[in-house]
Order: C-alpha cells, then structure tokens, then sequence
C-alpha cells in the first residue's frame, strides 16, 4: 500500500506506541540504508547486486527527511542497519545527522568495512548500541557463509579495530549447517575474549525477492529445531535472539487481542522499519505489499497515525489458525509469525511447518527440565 490515507487519527504521531504500551513507550524506528553488502552470505534474505539496490536506494537527503520527520514526531531511537550500513561512503554523514537531531544511533554490521576513522567517529560519538555479525571462528567455516574470499581476515581485522579501540559491542550469529559445528568456541572465545553472551538466530527466513535458487540454500541451511534446544542445553549463556525480541514482544498484546489479530507479535507496537527503497513496515521481513507504506508518496505522520493502526487492527479469518492453533497447548512455545507465513506459503496466517516443529521440541525440552 503506497501513500493514499487521510490523516485523520484523533491522536498524536507516536501516541499509539504510548497508548498500547503502557509498559514500555519507547519511540523508535530502524532504517535499512541499503541493500547492498560486500559479502553474499548464503542465509541472507535481503542482499542485492550494487546495479539493483543502488536504483531505488534512499538518498542522503531522503534518510535526513525522514529523520527531520521522525525527530518532530519525538522519536528517540534508530538502528541503522543493511544490507552493510558501512558500504555507503556516506555513512558518516547519516550516522551525525542523526546524533545531531538528538537521536540516539544503534548500528548492526559485520565489523569487515571497519577503518580506522570509523573509530574515531565511534569513540567520539558513541554508539548507543551496536551489534556485530559473527559467522565462523575460523577462516573456513567464517568464507564458507559469506562465499567471499578474503572476509575473514577482513573481519578479524575489523574485530581487533573494535576490541583495541574500546567500542563496546554485542556479537550475534545465525546458527547454520555451515557453522554448527563452531558455535561453542564462538560462545566461548567471545565469553572469554569480552565477558559478553553470544547472541544467535536459529530461524532461517527465505528471501524478500522470492529467489528460489537461493531459497534453497537457506532451506539446506536451517538447524532442525531439536539440534536448537541442543544448543540451548549444552551452552546456558547463549542468548537466542527469537526467545528475546519476537517472544517478548508477543506478551504486549492480551489474549484476547492475539486471538484473531495478523500481527499476534510487537511488530509495529514499539517501532517501525523503513527500507531501503523507501517503503515502511512493521518489520523487517513483512513485506507483504499491504503491509507497506511508500513514504516517497505520503508522510511520516500518515505512515504512523493512520496506516499502522489499520495493519494492527486486521484479523485473520483462517480457519487453521482460530480452530486449531489458537487452541494449541504449545502455543505458549510458538514463534507464529505473519512475515514468516508470507514468506513460506504466500499467506500471512498460512502454516509453518518449520516453526510448528520449534513449538514442539521447545514444549518437550521444558517439559523434560521441569
């Protein structure tokens, strides 16, 4: 959906975050600068050629429009994220403008693209958070993910830049048939090395493009779900990053509101996500074209007081997902997700074998340790 509403909300923009989540009002937005990443890791489901991304990418001016929009409207947070953020030679410029407007500026990256003035710029003007991507331990298994010659000494350079320079970070990887078998001695050399957890994705999501070539890939990729509660058993400092963003988030709404609802997470809720090529969303991979606002056609404000508020408020009428797993007794364990739905079967509130599968072995897990 392109910019066609009428602003006609009777609340304030960012009032619905406030006025759903009382718990928690912060007023936040992630910006994907772009597309484009130098490696071409083989779970990834948002990278484009340079020639494709760079078409319809936002601009400088854009990204500084949206942010004059988004800081009027009081928001206080962004994550900038890609793609790699630190491709783009402008990335400095966004990165101030942003702290300029008062924002506060968490960054994700792969740490590969970092220079030495990328210290300085981190050291100066901090970071609020900032996540690293971690793929292997060693040059093999860390090149086998990211199918680019030359990535690990690039990362492990980037890395000591980092550790040598002070700059605080979390690391996080995607636990993969290409990395499993060094997801220990990532948790443990970064346990040692920083005294800090790893943070891991298990789910494996296929691609926005709907590239089947590469779906496959991913699909060969994916961890079965009880080799998952393996890793959670074996290393108790693992933090699965699933369980701490979309499981919280599930908790925002009541039980009466997840019943029928589309967005039964916090998708929406306490941010929103903006494209590259200039789209909102609810999240990053919802992209559901209903589910998207052209922000080069409408406003900010639009985008916030009336078209999130219509996407929250849609209902599903799938007989599935109201008769059978509304009333499953491991939905409690469930990752049900409407992105994930989309992107699987073409459908928001289709099935999911693969998160079904998930529920289970969480629901045995807990009740074996129980």
């Amino acid at each position: 959906m392109s910019g066609s509403y009428s602003s006609t909300a009777p609340f304030s923009s960012f009032g619905l975050w406030k006025k759903m989540d009382t718990r928690d009002s912060h007023q936040s937005m992630w910006i994907e600068v772009t597309s484009r990443c130098n490696n071409d890791c083989r779970h990834c489901y948002i990278n484009l050629p340079d020639e494709v991304s760079e078409r319809e990418e936002l601009s400088l001016e854009e990204i500084k429009k949206f942010a004059d929009e988004a800081a009027s409207l009081g928001c206080m947070w962004c994550l900038l994220t890609g793609g790699e953020p630190l491709i783009r030679e402008d990335f400095p410029e966004i990165y101030m403008y942003l702290k300029r407007k008062g924002i506060f500026v968490s960054l994700f990256t792969n740490a590969t693209l970092i220079t030495a003035e990328h210290i300085d710029l981190f050291k100066k003007y901090p970071p609020r958070d900032m996540q690293v991507s971690i793929y292997g331990i060693s040059k093999e298994t860390y090149e086998r993910v990211t199918r680019r010659s030359g990535s690990y000494e690039a990362f492990m350079r980037g890395l000591s830049l980092l550790m040598e320079g002070g700059i605080s970070f979390r690391p996080k990887t995607v636990a993969m048939r290409s990395n499993l078998s060094e997801l220990m001695e990532m948790s443990r050399f970064f346990r040692e090395k920083m005294g800090r957890p790893l943070e891991y994705e298990a789910m494996i999501g296929p691609r926005l493009d709907g590239n089947e070539r590469r779906n496959e890939i991913i699909r060969g990729e994916r961890i079965s779900p009880q080799e998952m509660v393996f890793l959670d058993d074996q290393d108790p400092s693992l933090l699965h990053l699933q369980d701490k963003i979309c499981n919280k988030l599930f908790l925002y709404l009541t039980k009466a509101d997840r019943q029928d609802s589309i967005l039964r997470c916090g998708a929406g809720r306490r941010n929103f996500y903006i494209t590259s090529d200039g789209y909102l969303r609810p999240c990053a991979s919802l992209s559901h074209p209903a589910f998207s606002y052209d922000l080069r056609r409408g406003s900010l404000a639009e985008a916030l007081d009336v078209f999130l508020p219509a996407m929250l408020s849609k209902k599903s009428g799938d007989r599935e997902l109201l008769e059978e797993c509304n009333r499953c007794p491991m939905l409690q364990f469930c990752d049900i997700c409407p992105a994930a739905a989309y992107l699987e079967s073409g459908s928001l509130d289709g099935h999911v074998d693969y998160l079904c599968q998930m529920a289970h072995a969480r629901s045995a897990d807990r009740m074996r340790t129980d």
